[in-house]
């Protein structure tokens, strides 16, 4: 507000420099201006006096001021005490604490000034009591003002929201431990019946790393509808998610469904496929050549049999990645070494392979695959594409339930072998003697089987998910096992419970049954700029509709309504909400937190400027600067007309009390006066 102006800004230094100014022009034989001149002392004095005449002058718009309003009817407040808001802590070992109205209390003495005295205005009942969060949610959005109720870190909005409520899909297997980058994820989603949008394209997809979730990226592949496939990740870490501890990836809602049947779902299922450059063995051990166990260096071209091959030869491989997933069909893709490194490989007609795997007590078979007709028999879906190394090809199998970890060459693993049952890949060839003629014989040229790579990969068969989590309004919900039942589907994302503004409040422990009082400091619309109204009420043409702010409680089954005395006037102005602790207030797990929580609903109107509060306050009451004195005697009468009594102390404060004992009732006029003087409470 800008202030009135003077009607004369001239101060006294101002009237002395103007009449001395001119004197030349009224006074020329005046020339002494100096202080010691008796004239300047005269001219000195007028100035203070029309100082005090131009001080008066100013104070007329005030005095004219204060005649409209009384001219208007209103009147002046009488004298009034410091107030302020005092807030008591009450030790943990105590529940609660009753505090009478007229509790004193001091402040610290200062250097120069002594200790202030105050009373509290009003009966507290200050409890061990806690408010633990405070947040504010309106439709999609919310905001946690709970760093701001303490009141020292700057004021908020009470029915606003600044961040989006988070929505996230959780899937967990242990399957996907080998979810790596040799590795692509397809995930199925099942309807039963489809809404316009795919499910995977409302959300966003990420894993987690050890420290932070990051982005999946889409292997752009033709999938049916609802399937998404996934590039494995560099780095991907098991962590917990609602104390379930899993490899996880999760899917984030990052746009709103069109229709709630886009979101509704039957089954989930998944797969894991290593195809691409394959996964090496983390073990490759040779038996040949009496016995010993040597381990193959697959950076190398490698002979698996050794140079010589003879029955009983044995190639080890363990891959603890592709061999320790269940119900997966394994694949072994072998290349033959260059024909200018090694010749092709010739088996003999009667050569055999048996492949096998180890059950935990004994070797079983895998299959067994003759080079004569290139025929396969088998119990495992074994199949070999490399006619018994002797061709580049892959040889595949399902991998048995049973397969347990077995030892080759002292080393532990996920074993299978192959081992040379029958036949042979050639014989060497020798001097023989005939005719007396050393002759070079080779009817049966040995060509070992020389291999460049030998590399693993795997195809899962799709399975249900292990874990199915859902967060939905900061609340967890485990859908594991819906998600892996068919023919029930399934809502996955819930929309928002909260239609209309909402201010929640978590405490600590329930109230007593007793008056409580929650003091609110809302901050002056003068002090928080010209905003617009509070979200969701921008397009509302009528402002001045008053408006209804509804609070409830949860008594565990509902939102149950409390009706307090609310002095904020609806967060229109500093106040209490003044209620009795309801009997069945109970706990909610709401925003995260399991609390006892309240909340103040907008059911009706809206705001022109959005309530902004700085403090939120339990124990709090008020206090005024002053000091209350009972049972006072002032006086008594004599027995003479017009008699006056003193009070002891000055000022004397609004709601003073004063009572006259007569020995007996007056009457007639007497009591009339009485009646009219204070009323008909004046006379007991």
């Amino acid at each position: 507000m800008i202030p009135s102006p003077n009607l004369d800004d001239r101060s006294f230094d101002d009237i002395v420099e103007e009449a001395i100014r001119l004197i030349p022009q009224y006074c020329p034989t005046w020339t002494n201006f100096n202080k010691a001149d008796p004239g300047i002392t005269l001219l000195e004095l007028f100035a203070w006096m029309t100082e005090m005449v131009i001080y008066r002058l100013n104070r007329v718009p005030d005095k004219n001021y204060l005649a409209f309003l009384n001219m208007l009817g209103m009147e002046l407040r009488p004298p009034q005490p410091a107030r302020t808001i005092v807030q008591f802590e009450v030790s943990e070992k105590i529940d609660q604490l009753r505090l009478p109205a007229g509790t004193r209390l001091t402040t610290k003495p200062a250097d120069d000034q002594p200790a202030l005295l105050f009373e509290t205005e009003q009966d507290l009942v200050a409890m061990s009591n806690k408010l633990v969060r405070c947040m504010s949610q309106y439709n999609q959005m919310f905001s946690d003002n709970t760093p701001f109720v303490a009141g020292q870190s700057g004021a908020f909005e009470v029915f606003g929201g600044a961040r989006s409520i988070e929505r996230y899909i959780y899937l967990g297997d242990a399957r996907f431990s080998a979810f790596s980058e040799d590795a692509i994820l397809i995930v199925r989603f099942e309807q039963q019946s489809a809404g316009e949008r795919e499910f995977p394209d409302l959300l966003e997809w990420e894993h987690w790393d050890g420290a932070r979730w990051r982005e999946l990226v889409r292997a752009p592949m033709e999938l049916e509808r609802n399937t998404v496939a996934f590039y494995g990740p560099a780095v991907f870490e098991p962590t917990a998610i609602n104390e379930v501890e899993s490899w996880w990836i999760r899917g984030r809602l990052f746009e709103l469904p069109e229709s709630e049947e886009e979101t509704v779902l039957d089954v989930i299922q998944a797969r894991l496929e290593i195809l691409g450059e394959g996964v090496r063995p983390e073990h490759a051990i040779s038996n040949f050549e009496g016995g010993a166990f040597q381990t193959l260096d697959l950076d190398k071209n490698f002979l698996p049999f050794g140079k010589a091959p003879q029955v009983d030869a044995t190639l080890y491989l363990a891959s603890e990645e592709v061999l320790g997933q269940p119900d997966t069909l394994v694949r072994i893709d072998v290349e033959l070494s260059d024909q200018t490194v090694a010749e092709a490989p010739r088996a003999s007609a009667d050569l055999v392979l048996r492949w096998e795997y180890f059950n935990g007590k004994r070797w079983k078979v895998l299959g067994r695959c003759k080079a004569a007709d290139h025929s396969v028999e088998t119990e495992h879906e074994f199949t070999d594409g490399t006619r018994c190394f002797t061709e580049s090809g892959s040889v595949s199998f399902r991998r048995p339930s049973d397969l347990a970890a077995g030892e080759a060459g002292g080393t532990e693993a996920l074993f299978i072998r192959c081992r040379l049952e029958l036949g042979s890949y050639g014989t060497p060839g020798t001097y023989e003697l005939d005719d007396d003629t050393w002759v070079w014989k080779d009817d049966n040229p040995l060509r070992p089987p020389h291999l460049k790579s030998l590399v693993f990969k795997f195809q899962e068969e799709a399975h249900f998910v292990e874990r199915c989590l859902v967060y939905n309004d900061f609340i967890y919900a485990d859908n594991s096992k819906v998600a892996a039942t068919e023919y029930k589907p399934f809502q996955v994302f819930q929309p928002a419970t909260e239609e209309s503004p909402t201010l929640f409040l978590g405490w600590e422990a329930p109230f007593p049954n007793e008056t409580c009082q929650i003091y609110f400091n809302v901050v002056d619309a003068d002090l928080r700029g010209g905003r617009a109204a509070v979200a969701g009420f921008e397009d509302r043409g009528d402002r001045s509709l008053e408006q209804r702010v509804v609070w409830e409680y949860w008594n565990g089954k509902t939102w149950q309504a409390i009706a307090p005395r609310d002095s904020t006037e609806n967060f229109t102005q500093p106040g209490f909400i003044e209620f009795t602790g309801p009997p069945d207030f109970r706990k909610s797990r709401r925003f995260g937190d399991s609390l006892y929580w309240m909340r103040a609903r907008l059911e009706v109107g809206g705001y022109d400027e959005a309530p902004r509060v700085d403090c939120v306050m339990l124990n709090a009451v008020y206090a005024s600067n002053l000091t209350t004195y009972g049972e006072t005697m002032l006086g008594s009468s004599a027995g003479t007309p017009n008699q006056r009594f003193s009070f002891p102390r000055a000022p004397v404060l609004n709601g003073e009390v004063i009572t006259v004992l007569e020995p007996e009732r007056p009457m007639g006029a007497e009591l009339e006066q009485v009646l009219a003087f204070a009323g008909e409470e004046g006379v007991v």
